[in-house]
């Protein structure tokens, strides 16, 4: 799967290049930020905190009308979880995964002078990442510190693999017009496939920030 999906963005990076370098229409952006990120799931346990996690990628935006565009992009990002909880001074826990995605957006964007704002599905596969758990073991009449780091491996395998290969969802964002070749864009990813090997789903959660710059 993930030399697949890894053939798959390989070809839709030199089909960008190319198809913008026949029409000059099509503008092509790096775009780089960072995003909170947490997840959803079933009521019970623990709430999830959010994260702090970077994102680094390129965009091709295509105007189909005067107000309105379609944006296809490619970037690695990093998304995870944290949960934490304290039950007396000694006695905790904290525990936090860090996964990273090979994630291709397709947002429809509708623009006004300074301001755009679209919306659209997105498909992404892990590529990697790893967990953290740290925290106090109690044995009889023992209280003994543990820092654990590991990492995470995406497949279909219920029993070795951690969670599973791909993600989907849906993107909402709004950005800013800096000026011609500058802009800011804020954005809301709303996971809907159920990424884990568990019985009670969990879903990709995260408010990001990015800063885009026109190549061509």
């Amino acid at each position: 799967m993930k030399k697949l999906f890894a053939f798959i963005a390989l070809i839709l990076t030199i089909t960008i290049g190319r198809v913008s370098a026949q029409d000059s229409e099509i503008s092509i952006y790096a775009q780089g930020g960072f995003g909170f990120h947490t997840v959803g799931y079933g009521s019970g346990g623990i709430k999830p905190k959010s994260i702090l996690r970077p994102h680094l990628g390129i965009l091709a935006e295509k105007m189909l009308q005067d107000n309105l565009g379609i944006q296809v992009g490619l970037r690695l990002a990093g998304k995870g979880y944290m949960t934490e909880d304290r039950q007396t001074e000694d006695v905790y826990f904290k525990y936090q995964v860090k996964t990273f995605y090979l994630e291709i957006p397709v947002n429809v964007v509708y623009k006004t002078e300074q301001f755009y704002f679209g919306a659209g599905p997105y498909i992404a596969l892990g590529m990697g990442g790893n967990y953290r758990w740290k925290g106090t073991e109690v044995g009889f009449g023992t209280i003994e510190e543990v820092d654990e780091k590991e990492k995470l491996s995406f497949g279909g395998d219920e029993v070795n693999d951690d969670f599973k290969s791909t993600d989907f969802g849906l993107n909402i964002l709004a950005g800013y017009q800096i000026n011609e070749t500058m802009s800011l864009s804020l954005n809301y990813g709303l996971g809907l496939s159920d990424f884990g090997h568990y019985e009670t789903a969990i879903k990709n959660r995260g408010f990001s920030i990015s800063f885009n710059y026109r190549l061509k």
